[in-house]
């Protein structure tokens, strides 16, 4: 038997089939109406790295993290939650591999049509507002998009020479500026819980 999900969200009352239409049309003519690639033309470039690179953690910091981590696995094996510690293994496996290893550097371009990262292109359309803050020594912009995913790109600013007070002047044509990077409730809980550790 062949299950068709579009139909059966249908029958169930999830979707219809005109707002399906109107949105597929909705897309149809966004497409249309955007510039052509053709039509690009770079106004600001430079090249710096791919990602805020942090530096490795104190050696103290590592051993308060290891007696943390080593009590909650005893209590997540008491309570035979395996996913979870394969979850936060891997959690910690992918930040230690991400703090020894150094990103590479990448071209950033911002164009009469918007932003492009490595090929990767946003529409101005796309990008909500923009932010600048420091991380690890480091000047990043922050861009906040509608629909991209992850909804919050990072540009590093360090390691070439950047006009920084060209660039605000360059977005802020196409995108408000907020003084501080707005934060979410996990934003605001890492930050409570590295204070707390002493790093």
């Amino acid at each position: 038997m062949n299950l068709n999900l579009k139909y059966l969200s249908e029958v169930m009352g999830f979707t219809t089939r005109k707002e399906e239409n109107i949105y597929q049309r909705e897309q149809e003519l966004k497409e249309k109406a955007r510039p052509k690639k053709s039509d690009r033309k770079t106004i600001y470039e430079w090249e710096a790295l791919a990602r805020p690179h942090r530096k490795p953690l104190s050696q103290k910091f590592l051993r308060t993290l290891m007696v943390i981590g080593v009590f909650f696995a005893a209590l997540l094996i008491a309570a035979k939650e395996f996913t979870l510690i394969a979850l936060i293994l891997g959690i910690y496996i992918l930040s230690y591999a991400l703090t020894k290893n150094a990103p590479e550097t990448v071209l950033y371009k911002i164009t009469n049509q918007g932003l492009e990262i490595e090929g990767k292109f946003y529409f101005w359309d796309e990008l909500k507002h923009f932010f600048i803050f420091d991380r690890d020594d480091l000047r990043v912009l922050g861009i906040d998009a509608y629909e991209a995913f992850p909804p919050r790109i990072y540009l590093t600013l360090t390691g070439s020479k950047i006009d920084e007070q060209e660039l605000i002047q360059l977005l802020s044509v196409h995108m408000d500026m907020l003084e501080e990077m707005p934060e979410n409730f996990l934003d605001k809980a890492y930050r409570e819980l590295i204070s707390k550790l002493n790093v």
